[in-house]
């Protein structure tokens, strides 16, 4: 009797382990659905969000492209300043995408983000430091935009980095025009460095000798280009656009007056 009353225990707790069994699968494989669920959902978001930056990247790319199509057509500072009233001056940089209006405005922000329409572009557009002088330009006039890997804005600066693209003569300069004047600079120093702000200095008290000196040394090409009192263009944008912390800088002389 004994024995069967044992039997009959042993038996009980089995299908009592059988279920705590199955309760605990159905734990397990719950719990995998819902992680398989909202892993599924985190991926169709981030999916959705990658495809809406693709779109929105190529629709503000084209955007872009319209508006340097229009405005290269129209290098007129009366017109210029009555489609953007920030027009400061035209910048080209010969065999280069590089051919625009330059804009100001009080802060150096606003154009990393903004066409020269004042629109949200991720691509922004040339502008120029708030503390430059136009038309009569400061002693150090500093122009900035972004670097793309589609060369539109500063893309193609990373031209000027080859010794070799020197090999052409019209390579070696860059020109600016504002509403008053046509200025052509000679380029004297082209190199990258890490994000500073030493070489953005548009006034110097009795020490642009020193500065000229410091940013003509860091120079990836030898130019053998004396400057004096002469005043500069400063052009700066990042390296490459994985890393903004490294910055791409090209100083050029003012050759004509």
């Amino acid at each position: 009797m004994d024995n069967k009353f044992n039997d009959l225990i042993n038996y009980i707790d089995d299908i009592s382990n059988q279920n705590k069994v199955k309760k605990e699968k159905n734990k397990l494989s719950s719990f995998f659905r819902i992680a398989i669920s909202l892993f599924s959902i985190l991926f169709l978001v981030a999916s959705g969000y990658f495809i809406k930056v693709i779109i929105d990247n190529n629709k503000d790319f084209n955007e872009s492209k319209r508006i340097i199509r229009e405005l290269t057509n129209t290098i007129n500072f009366d017109e210029l300043k009555q489609k953007n009233s920030d027009t400061v001056a035209w910048i080209k940089v010969p065999n280069t995408l590089i051919n625009y209006p330059v804009v100001q405005r009080e802060d150096n922000k606003f154009y990393l983000k903004n066409d020269f329409y004042k629109k949200q572009n991720i691509y922004g557009w040339i502008f120029a430091d708030f503390r430059d002088e136009f038309p009569i330009l400061s002693q150090n006039t500093i122009i900035y935009g972004h670097n793309t890997s589609i060369g539109i804005m500063f893309g193609d600066l990373i031209n000027l980095l080859n010794k070799k693209w020197y090999e052409n003569e019209e390579n070696k300069y860059i020109y600016l025009n504002t509403e008053d004047s046509e200025y052509k600079f000679e380029i004297f120093s082209v190199y990258k460095i890490n994000t500073t702000n030493d070489y953005i200095k548009t006034d110097f008290n009795n020490d642009f000798n020193k500065y000229i000196e410091m940013i003509s040394g860091r120079s990836y090409i030898d130019f053998n280009t004396k400057v004096e009192n002469e005043k500069i263009i400063t052009l700066s944008t990042c390296y490459n656009t994985q890393n903004s912390s490294i910055k791409l800088v090209v100083h050029a002389k003012m050759i004509n007056i």
